[in-house]
C-alpha cells in the first residue's frame, strides 16, 4: 500500500542573524528605511542592525511519495517528492523592537535567505 504524504499551507519559520558587513547596499538601505518608518530616527545602523535577527515565516505545500519497489516491474517506481515554500512575513528584531517588514522589503530578504528557509524543518 502506497503512503503518499501531502500537505498544504503548513506554517514554518526560521531565524537568521544579520551580518551587516555581508549585506548588499540595497538591503541595508531598505532596512534603515524600515527602522526609520517606526519613528526611531536617530540610530547607528551598523551598531543596531549588525547581529539583529530576522524572523522568516513561510507556508509550505508539497508531497512525499516513498515509491514502490516490490511487485511486478511495471508497477514499480522510485521515490519522489516536491515542496514549495512561499513567504508569509518577515520580521526584524533589533534592540527590543519587533518590526514587521513591508512586503517588498520582506520579499527581498526572504529571497536573500532562501537557503536558510529551505533548510528549516516544518511540523507534520
Amino acid at each position: 500500500m502506497r503512503k503518499i504524504r501531502e500537505w498544504s499551507h503548513v506554517k514554518g519559520s526560521t531565524y537568521v542573524t544579520i551580518d551587516w558587513d555581508e549585506l548588499e547596499d540595497e538591503l541595508k538601505l531598505l532596512l534603515i528605511d524600515a527602522v526609520c518608518e517606526t519613528g526611531h530616527i536617530e540610530f547607528d545602523p551598523k551598531k543596531e542592525l549588525d547581529e539583529a535577527e530576522l524572523g522568516l515565516f513561510f507556508l509550505s505545500s508539497g508531497y512525499d511519495d516513498p515509491g514502490k519497489y516490490s511487485g511486478p516491474p511495471e508497477d514499480c517506481y522510485p521515490a519522489c517528492s516536491d515542496e514549495e515554500r512561499v513567504m508569509d512575513s518577515v520580521e526584524l528584531y533589533s534592540w527590543g523592537h519587533r518590526i514587521e517588514l513591508k512586503e517588498d522589503v520582506a520579499l527581498k530578504l526572504f529571497e536573500k535567505f532562501q537557503y536558510e528557509v529551505d533548510k528549516a524543518e516544518i511540523g507534520d
